[in-house]
């Protein structure tokens, strides 16, 4: 905390005495106003009260409006053209809005949907879909400029530059295309580039026009701070010093190897391990979290449901953000205005798929990094912006993958980030709620029609409503679920102990592809009585529990999977639900069903008596009784309740016995399925392991 009033401090300070340069090296035009909300935008675009628009974001264009909604974490985008009375001119879907932008005039708009770059003709309402990165702009004229990393080119209007070294930005002043490489600023004309300006040991981190003058901001790179220097020049041939600002770096090897070396939990998380990005250097942090990974989101009344990828960090406007490991800076962006830029660091700086970490919900002109840096672990890479939901300042964190060397926000989020977090505690383990009226679950047949808990027959599916709150009172979803099965009249023993799933997904980029409404549509209920939500007002997880074949991934497979409770004979049972949050808090529910198969139960074993299986339920020892001696069964098979093989032999011989006996000590308690042949047949049954 003292950090962030020191750097309020300096920024305060800086802003009196440097007006151009800020403490993060970003050159800042205070003659600008900055648009930071709707509210902002209907204020400065001037749209009247009586002009009802859809959407988070308004602007005001020469035709009418457009809007962006949502503006939420990485949920798909719809882009509104309007006309000036507030008509819907036409609406179309995208996987982002990165870096969107109106040109000077109002009549033309771009932005990045993480594959190509969308043009829009305001006038005609027209989209031009552009292979190109999220490098672009608009001159005053409406010249439009990108950059194309692929082929390594600069397009304007209809002539092409090859460029060989990254292009980090693009800038229009009067018609003159600016090109800022790393080591150097370049200026189009014509067919042909050339330099316009370069530092020894000093690469360029920024350049504006403020004021009818370029200026353009250097970076220096020290073992213990970074140095910032600011040229301007009027004429665009004499380069005039003008501020110097140093920024001061956070790591110190010593104080780092200390705190590794001190944590409580290092040695007892697996994989990597990392440390709490906004509370870096506190060795015990409770942090507070907003949402959840993999937890659903919906902003949008239906129109864009998705898992959250990511956990929301929950801090105070201008805190410090640290990286957790060193690596090479990615990507910087925005996917829809002020609030949402980021930073993406890959772990290695390679052109092939590597793994990194988003730190997103920055304060723009406070990263001061450029796509293409090294970072070290520890140093401060930005400030918490003042996010606009009030009490939901937030750094949304998470663990990406993607291929390049640099990404251009199509990247796929993995595994919760707090499973990994060597100085994250929490002790709130997670609550249940009521399912349906004073039920701790719900049932539903194949038809989805619910049925009674004391009369289930048949396939159903289970519904389990609960929560978590990681230190605060935001409710959030849990991080994995298992349930069970005893008899009444044993609640020890257990018939069936299964793991559902945990949440730690996959998740494709901005919910584009099949597989993220899959893993929704399995994983949580959607229908009127049990109807899973999540926003800033509504928080409601329904869990369909059975929809599991009991391993750690979601497919195709999980979704047809029910509990078959003909697997059991009728009676009256405990079933319970058991829920872990990532600190491994756990808490349990549970209920009495009561199974009414009537003689549906499922048993294969043949009725004419040749073969019977005792003791059954068993402790270890298995016998399967013939009605002669000398026999041979082949292929002998056990198989737990999701399929999977546990217990196998090619050929079994019984000499001068009536029994095989065959030692099943290493199951665990629960239900199985034993198949063999024998005579041509093929025996099966299902026994339980007490």
């Amino acid at each position: 905390m003292k950090s962030v009033i020191f750097l309020i401090a300096f920024l305060m300070s800086s802003t009196l005495i440097a007006q151009h340069l800020n403490f993060a090296g970003h050159l800042i035009d205070n003659s600008k106003a900055k648009i930071l909300s709707a509210s902002d935008n209907a204020n400065n675009f001037n749209i009247p009260a009586s002009v009802q628009l859809k959407g988070a974001i308004k602007f005001r264009t020469q035709y009418g409006y457009i809007t962006l909604m949502p503006y939420e974490e990485d949920a798909q985008c719809v882009v509104r053209l309007y006309d000036l009375k507030g008509n819907l001119l036409q609406q179309k879907l995208f996987f982002q809005t990165i870096n969107f932008c109106l040109s000077p005039d109002r009549k033309f708009a771009a932005f990045h949907d993480t594959r190509n770059i969308q043009l829009i003709d305001l006038e005609t309402g027209s989209f031009t879909s552009i292979e190109g990165s999220n490098v672009f702009t608009f001159s005053e004229n409406n010249s439009f400029a990108y950059y194309d990393e692929k082929n390594r080119t600069v397009h304007i209007n209809s002539n092409t530059l090859q460029v060989d070294e990254l292009v980090t930005k693009l800038l229009f002043i009067k018609e003159d295309l600016l090109i800022v490489l790393r080591s150097e600023l370049k200026i189009a004309k014509g067919n042909s580039i050339r330099q316009l300006f370069s530092k020894s040991s000093e690469n360029i981190f920024d350049i504006e026009v403020i004021n009818n003058k370029l200026y353009i901001s250097t970076k220096i790179v020290f073992a213990d701070h970074f140095e910032f220097n600011s040229y301007f020049t009027s004429d665009m041939q004499i380069f005039t010093k003008d501020e110097t600002v140093i920024y001061p770096l956070k790591h110190s090897t010593t104080q780092f190897e200390n705190i590794r070396n001190n944590s409580r939990l290092s040695n007892t998380l697996p994989g990597e391990q990392i440390r709490n990005p906004i509370n870096y250097y506190q060795d015990t942090v409770y942090q507070p979290v907003g949402n959840s990974y993999d937890e659903i989101q919906d902003y949008s009344s239906g129109v864009s449901i998705y898992p959250h990828p990511g956990v929301d960090l929950l801090g105070v406007y201008l805190q410090d953000v640290y990286s957790v490991k060193s690596g090479f800076v990615k990507a910087i962006l925005t996917t829809s205005g002020d609030f949402h830029w980021r930073i993406a660091i890959g772990n290695e700086n390679i052109p092939d798929s590597s793994t990194g970490y988003l730190y997103a919900h920055l304060e723009e002109t406070s990263i001061p990094y450029v796509v293409g840096d090294s970072v070290a672990e520890g140093d401060i890479i930005g400030q918490l912006v003042d996010f606009p939901v009030t009490g939901f300042v937030h750094c949304h964190f998470a663990r990406i993958y993607d291929e390049g060397l640099t990404w251009s926000g199509g990247w796929w989020t993995y595994d919760n980030p707090l499973s990994y977090m060597v100085n994250h505690f929490d002790s709130m383990p997670p609550v249940f709620e009521r399912t349906i009226g004073n039920d701790a679950f719900a049932f539903r047949d194949s038809s989805d029609t619910y049925l009674s808990p004391d009369s289930l027959f048949g396939k159903v599916k289970i519904i389990s409503k609960v929560f978590d709150q990681i230190n605060s009172t935001w409710h959030v979803d849990v991080n994995k679920l298992r349930y069970s099965l005893s008899p009444l009249s044993s609640p020890q023993t257990m018939l069936l102990d299964t793991f559902a799933y945990e949440f730690n997904f996959f998740n494709d980029f901005y919910n584009a592809g099949p597989y993220i409404q899959q893993l929704l549509r399995t994983i949580y209920s959607f229908d009127q009585t049990c109807y899973s939500i999540g926003n800033y007002t509504d928080r409601n997880f329904y869990h369909i529990l059975s929809n599991s074949d009991g391993n750690d991934t979601i497919d195709d497979v999980d979704s047809l999977q029910m509990f078959d409770t003909r697997l059991f004979a009728d009676g009256d049972y405990i079933f319970r639900v058991t829920a872990f949050d990532p600190s491994e808090n756990s808490s349990s529910d549970s209920m009495v069903i009561k199974l009414r198969n009537l003689n549906t139960a499922i048993d294969a074993f043949d009725k004419s008596s040749l073969v019977t299986i005792s003791p059954n339920p068993f402790d270890r020892f298995l016998n399967i009784n013939f009605n002669k001696e000398n026999v041979q069964i082949s292929n002998l098979s056990v198989k737990d309740i999701s399929g999977k093989e546990v217990h196998h032999h090619l050929s079994v011989n019984a000499m001068n016995e009536k029994s095989i006996t065959i030692d099943l000590g290493m199951l665990a308690s629960g239900v199985y399925f034993i198949s063999f042949h024998y005579e041509n047949r093929v025996f099966s049954g299902k026994i339980i392991r007490k």
